[in-house]
């Protein structure tokens, strides 16, 4: 006999009780009389956010007894309600040689994501990243899968686009650093 919610964004789950069959004992008539089943005492799931394990008396007419045992344990699970949210975020390389550059195609990608609702919500762009991992891979035009780093609960469900092209090229070369260059003033000088 489960009474009220949990708390909001979450939903009640499976619920397991232990025994799941008793024994009844009493007059005939009485216990032909009864449904298939037996409640529990009322148990609250009013404000859960987690499952709940309650030992609960059964409740029987007059004249019966269970047989065995005094309690049951019922486990009520408790599951955070699930939703998806996309977001947008900034594409990051690495494993970049130091004498070459590497430009992102798209630079910026959307991230569909899963989790408890809760938890969305209060997700940022700085809470998602989105790395392309470039390292072994030498000059020329790549296509990357991205690996996408996103907080624990929470579940990638897509990347758009699934991949990067990334460019990968010999980097500028550097200009030598300019010397500076000593000016000499001539003196006029007379000889007698």
């Amino acid at each position: 006999d489960l009474r009220g919610e949990p708390a909001p964004g979450y939903r009640r789950g499976s619920v397991e009780v232990e025994p799941s069959t008793v024994t009844l004992a009493g007059l005939p008539a009485v216990l032909d009389n009864l449904p298939g089943f037996i409640e529990t005492s009322p148990i609250s799931v009013i404000s859960a956010t987690q499952d709940l394990t309650v030992r609960s008396p059964l409740t029987v007419p007059q004249n019966v007894v269970v047989v065995g045992v005094d309690f049951v344990t019922v486990t009520v699970e408790v599951l955070p309600i699930l939703s998806s949210r996309a977001m947008t975020a900034t594409v990051e390389i690495r494993g970049v040689n130091s004498s070459w550059t590497a430009t992102a195609s798209p630079s910026v990608v959307d991230v569909i994501l899963e989790g408890p609702d809760t938890l969305l919500a209060g997700l940022t762009s700085d809470d998602i990243r989105v790395i392309v991992d470039i390292d072994g891979l030498g000059q020329g035009v790549h296509r990357v899968e991205p690996d996408v780093l996103a907080p624990e609960g929470v579940t990638v469900v897509s990347v758009i686009p699934e991949t990067i092209e990334v460019v990968i090229s010999r980097g500028p070369t550097p200009t030598p650093p300019l010397t500076p260059t000593r000016v000499v003033t001539p003196t006029r000088t007379t000889t007698p």
